[in-house]
């Protein structure tokens, strides 16, 4: 996870500060602080599904595979 830049839409904001998620394990990690009460929140139009949609396409493949948790290039290639 990284400090959005200016000219980027935030993915959330965690603490007050507006974040880039840049793995599926951040997106997990965040949605389960958010649902336990932490300081982890959406723009008021985003949705938890929306966000995982737009993380699935930066990241070219689908984030609900656990085998691409870890690293940045897809297996096998």
């Amino acid at each position: 996870m990284r400090p959005a830049r200016d000219n980027e839409v935030a993915d959330l904001t965690a603490r007050g500060m507006p974040m880039m998620l840049q793995t599926a394990q951040e997106y997990f990690r965040m949605k389960a602080m958010a649902t336990w009460g932490a300081q982890v929140t959406l723009a008021p139009w985003d949705t938890w599904e929306g966000l995982a949609d737009r993380l699935e396409a930066r990241l070219g493949r689908h984030i609900w595979h656990p085998a691409h948790w870890e690293d940045g290039a897809p297996r096998g290639a």
